[in-house]
């Protein structure tokens, strides 16, 4: 073979080379592409955004309590016993909402224990304060308490 045909064929191999490159390179990117615009799209889908519908009612008014309601009286010795500073307790027909210090307020059901609510309250308020989280309102008239997160 001449010395001519030889080099042809190293630079026919050389574009040859450098066309698959590129040519690997742009399905490279392309196959990025399509993943990340696929992982956009279809995160929304696989992973919604829970939808809750508060169960308070702005039907019923709350007022402030006087002295003379013993179920008051209990919840605020439970609260001292267990610690749990608060401001002011308010109740309506079926609930005691208590203001605590840090400006969340916590709804108890009356017609619940209040000793198995406040152990819930203090396990949920030990394990926000671990994971750094503080809430706005903490509902525990329901069997799974409703938590709401301030932002």
């Amino acid at each position: 073979m001449s010395t001519k045909k030889k080099i042809n064929r190293k630079i026919n191999r050389k574009r040859k080379d450098t066309l698959k490159k590129i040519a690997l390179s742009i399905l490279y990117i392309g196959v990025i592409i399509l993943i990340s615009a696929g992982s956009y799209f279809l995160y929304p889908v696989l992973f919604p955004k829970p939808l809750f519908i508060s169960p308070i009612s702005n039907a019923f008014s709350i007022s402030t309590v006087t002295q003379s309601d013993p179920g008051i009286e209990s919840l605020k010795s439970l609260l001292k016993e267990k610690r749990i500073d608060f401001t002011k307790i308010s109740t309506s027909d079926s609930s005691y909402t208590v203001n605590l210090k840090e400006g969340s307020d916590v709804i108890f059901s009356k017609q619940s224990d209040l000793r198995s609510q406040l152990s819930s309250l203090q396990f949920i308020l030990s394990r926000l304060t671990m994971e750094g989280k503080q809430f706005s309102r903490l509902d525990l008239r329901f069997d799974k308490p409703v938590i709401i997160l301030r932002k």
